[in-house]
């Protein structure tokens, strides 16, 4: 283990960004510093997870809060002392048992979660949940000490894959602006050979012009020549 104190666990924490839930991080803090018995941690959160009257009154002997040997009378002087209100801090159940006398009814409560808390907080027989409610307190502070840093943490290390990704971006923006000046180059390139095969096109078709005039003229003057040729021939004959 590398902390050896709460301090030491929330650095720990932070500079190798692990993230945990609000209940290891409790139950951790109190293996290092308060090391009470909270074996009851992952029930009990279950059991007061709701929001509403929902915790038998026998739940008050498993914890150790009271006995029910005097039956439900120690109850309802508990609900008095704490002035829990009926229908708001606990439900009263008339429930029904078949004997052979007859049917007999008795009394159920059901604690909503706040009440149960308070029963545990004030219970003379074990000071076990008042510890416990103390071990939360302090956790709170330390546990928000931590998720704070681990926050500016992660801030900090995604500002620097922000400016990482800004200065990539830059670099391909560079590129690409270099790609296009390299393309209107290549374009004004290829606009200069059209207009060079233009003007080489019409060059040759003058000379081609120039050559069909020349040709016209040597066959004109070679017509010339024969038809002179022939006319002496044929003086020479009559």
């Amino acid at each position: 283990m590398a902390y050896t104190t709460i301090e030491e666990y929330n650095t720990y924490l932070v500079e190798n960004q692990i993230n945990v839930n609000i209940i290891d991080f409790v139950k951790e803090v109190n293996k290092l510093e308060f090391k009470i018995d909270i074996s009851f941690i992952d029930e009990f959160i279950e059991l007061v997870s709701k929001n509403e009257c929902c915790i038998h009154h026998n739940m008050l002997q498993k914890y150790g809060i009271l006995t029910l040997k005097e039956g439900t009378h120690h109850i309802k002087r508990i609900f008095e002392q704490y002035e829990f209100k009926e229908n708001e801090d606990y439900l009263l159940a008339k429930v029904g048992e078949q004997l052979s006398s007859g049917t007999k009814y008795k009394n159920e409560y059901y604690l909503h979660p706040r009440a149960f808390k308070i029963c545990l907080m004030r219970a003379l027989k074990t000071k076990k949940y008042a510890k416990y409610y103390l071990l939360l307190e302090e956790c709170i502070k330390y546990y928000n000490d931590y998720q704070l840093e681990l926050n500016k943490k992660y801030i900090i290390k995604l500002k620097s894959k922000i400016i990482k990704k800004d200065a990539e971006l830059i670099i391909k923006d560079d590129k690409i602006n270099e790609l296009i000046k390299k393309t209107d180059e290549l374009l004004k390139a290829n606009k200069e050979i059209l207009k060079s095969n233009k003007s080489m096109e019409e060059s040759l078709n003058k000379a081609n012009y120039k050559l069909d005039e020349t040709t016209n003229i040597k066959n004109q003057r070679f017509l010339i020549l024969v038809i002179e040729l022939e006319n002496k021939i044929f003086d020479f004959i009559f």
